[in-house]
């Protein structure tokens, strides 16, 4: 009945009607959970699908003007616009090409197939393009040949003229093929003017049936917004390798003169052993059936049914290898072609990899997984896009859940299509355990502990004389253990942490894969032309206690030893007691997106941690930089480092003060323990190391 209504008031695809869909499903849940959180649902809906910021408000202007396209010596991708009649978009898809492409060396390539007189002026009024001028209209196929013949171009990326492009829309594409080596052709995302979905992508169903994948849905929704591997793309917007391309002999002339071509030319492009990749960050409004109008059995569009066939006859063999078959539900399979595991990761919220460790590690392991072949899913508990950590992750073939959605209702739709699902942080993996292990019987929970946190609260207690947080290390201990218990694979990251597990659960599976680095980047300035000290850390309670105990107790200490020496004390969040700490000797700066100067400026780097648990991944980053480093043993735990060769280990507060001050006036062991930590880091903690250790857990699991 709903959907009746629906559509006898709102047509499919307008704007009305996605706003109303929108309400209606946030507003099933109001009797459940009440008017405050169904208005934040609906708001937080509206805000991701972007539906005020729609493309639908097109500027088609109908009033020519010249336009003078900028002349590049060197083009990296020829653009090939087949034309015929229609000036009106051809001028505003040469517009917007001209207006939205700034960052990317490109050349012109039009095809003129015999159009009329208003073309043709406003046509000659357009300098820096390459028109190739046919007396009689050869076709989409034979213009598209031409041009790809006079291309200059390394790419070659075809552009119908009823099209218009957004910012950022070719150097999208481009960065596919410069990612992955194995790209041979790459197609945008198609949005129709009035807003919603052409396709992402398209799949061609093993009963010789095509869909354009998310035809009239949101073009925002998460599973339209992450690079994937394709069974084709859309020739409207679809780049490929020039070499590709002649190799494969061009599009194929038995298409002529339009329809299939493209999907023909990608399946070729997979035979020689390249990938097909859709881009969402290419995103290309489309005016489908200007040229070749509407109706399917009529006109020019009749060749889609013709071509259809030619195109299942030739790639029979092909298309009976494709595994799923129309309206088997699953598109969900079907959409993306890698073939490893299908993986589910629940975080708290998407990986702020350049603020905190536990962030970076998760990225690292997110994007390992993903570099393998595997599927990766990623449902941040906040359900929030934020960016530009979303992107990343999306960037590197990941689909990231937001916006509002039911974990229950996700998993009855595609849990069954789950493997794997991967949980971390006790309070958070305590919402969604159960779950799991109710809908996803057959898949296996892996549970990463960022550290042992009911030890990290007890120390704390112990060191504040807290009884209350005593009970709290208490709690956290038994949801430890009751993750540990309902899971397959438990990973740990120093063997410390792994026997004090095997004490509780012998005969547990028990896996060590530690902080990773990103790369190793040896700082530059010498020892001399160096000064001040650097600690680098988000400040959540541990990272704060250390800050403040070194200000208050170890500062006055150095101050006399080291005048005039000055803490830099970088990290997210800063609380109002670290950034009163603010004075001559102290510098606060929060986040701080570029580290390097501050570890190419300092003499030492000092992590004066009181409490925590688990291998500080805030130690191995200073090490990847060579930066000499003076640490409590709290921060040395769970690695493997010998005090004086590669790290220098202090208890009490006299001690560190002294290891700090003979570490900032002695050159040699400055410099040994600058080599030997640069070593060690590439020894143990390199992304190599990293996959590896990953990719032996994943295979055996």
């Amino acid at each position: 009945m709903k959907e009746i209504l629906l559509q006898k008031i709102f047509p499919m695809g307008s704007r009305r009607r996605r706003f109303v869909e929108i309400f209606y499903e946030s507003f099933r849940i109001t009797y459940r959970e009440g008017i405050s959180r169904f208005l934040y649902l609906a708001m937080n809906r509206l805000r991701s699908s972007k539906l005020f910021n729609r493309s639908s408000r097109l500027d088609l202007s109908e009033k020519f003007y010249p336009l003078s396209f900028p002349a590049f010596d060197n083009a990296t991708v020829s653009i090939i616009v087949p034309v015929y009649n229609q000036a009106v978009y051809t001028f505003n898809c040469l517009r917007s090409v001209l207006e939205k492409t700034s960052d990317v060396n490109y050349e012109m390539v039009l095809i003129d197939n015999a159009s009329g007189k208003e073309t043709v002026e406003m046509l000659s009024a357009v300098s820096n393009i390459k028109i190739i001028r046919n007396k009689v209209n050869k076709g989409f196929v034979a213009a598209c040949n031409q041009g790809a013949e006079e291309a200059r171009g390394k790419f070659l990326l075809f552009l119908n003229n009823d099209t218009q492009v957004e910012t950022g829309w070719l150097s999208a594409l481009l960065d596919i093929f410069e990612k992955d080596k194995a790209a041979g052709a790459a197609g945008a995302k198609l949005i129709y003017p009035n807003g919603v979905l052409q396709e992402a992508g398209g799949i061609i169903w093993g009963d010789k049936t095509a869909w354009n994948y998310g035809k009239f849905d949101d073009p925002d929704k998460p599973e339209y917004s992450y690079v994937r591997e394709v069974d084709y793309c859309s020739g409207a917007c679809l780049m490929v390798r020039k070499s590709i391309f002649e190799n494969a002999g061009g599009f194929d002339a038995r298409y002529a003169p339009a329809y299939c071509e493209d999907a023909d030319l990608c399946f070729a492009v997979r035979q020689a052993g390249h990938k097909v990749i859709f881009q969402p960050k290419s995103r290309v409004i489309h005016f489908e059936g200007i040229t070749s109008g509407g109706k399917v059995y009529s006109g020019l569009k009749k060749y889609q049914v013709i071509n259809f066939e030619k195109f299942t006859d030739k790639w029979s063999r092909a298309i009976s290898q494709q595994q799923f078959m129309e309206n088997d539900g699953r598109a969900f399979l079907a959409r993306d072609r890698k073939q490893g595991k299908r993986i589910l990761i629940i975080d708290h919220h998407v990986p702020t990899h350049d603020k905190d460790a536990g962030s970076f590690w998760m990225y690292s392991f997110a994007k390992g997984l993903s570099s393998m072949g595997h599927r990766v899913i990623f449902w941040p508990d906040n359900l929030h896009a934020e960016q530009p950590y979303t992107e990343d992750l999306q960037q590197a073939g990941i689909e990231v859940i937001y916006g509002f959605r039911r974990f229950d209702k996700y998993l009855n739709d595609v849990g069954r299509f789950i493997d794997i699902v991967v949980l971390t942080r006790q309070h958070i993996a305590i919402k969604y355990i159960d779950m799991v292990k109710k809908h996803l019987k057959h898949a296996k929970v892996i549970y990463r502990m960022p550290d042992l946190e009911y030890l990290r609260e007890q120390r704390r207690a112990r060191l504040e004389g807290r009884k209350d947080m005593l009970k709290t290390s208490e709690e956290i201990f038994q949801r430890e253990l009751y993750l540990f218990n309902k899971s397959d694979v438990i990973i740990a990251i120093s063997n410390e942490e792994k026997e004090i597990l095997l004490k509780e659960l012998p005969g547990k599976r028990i896996e060590i894969i530690p902080h990773p680095i990103n790369k190793i980047t040896p700082v530059s300035t010498p020892f001399e032309n160096r000064k001040d000290l650097l600690f680098v850390g988000s400040m959540h309670p541990p990272n704060e206690d250390a800050v403040l105990y070194f200000a208050n107790d170890i500062m006055p200490i150095l101050d006399k030893r080291l005048p005039g020496v000055k803490l830099y004390a970088v990290g997210s969040n800063p609380s109002k007691r670290l950034q009163d700490l603010r004075d001559k000797s102290i510098s606060v700066t929060g986040f701080v997106k570029d580290l390097y100067p501050y570890f190419d400026k300092c003499r030492a780097y000092i992590a004066p941690l009181r409490y925590g648990a688990g291998v500080k991944g805030k130690i191995i980053e200073a090490m990847s930089f060579g930066l000499p480093i003076v640490t409590t043993p709290t921060g040395a735990e769970g690695l493997k480092l010998t005090n004086g060769d590669n790290i220098l280990v202090a208890d009490s507060t006299e001690d560190f003060a002294d290891a700090v001050a003979h570490l900032y006036n002695d050159r040699e062991l400055w410099e040994k323990l600058s080599r030997n930590s640069l070593k060690y880091v590439e020894e143990y903690f390199s992304q190599e190391v990293f996959l590896n250790l990953i990719q032996e857990i994943i295979n055996t699991v």
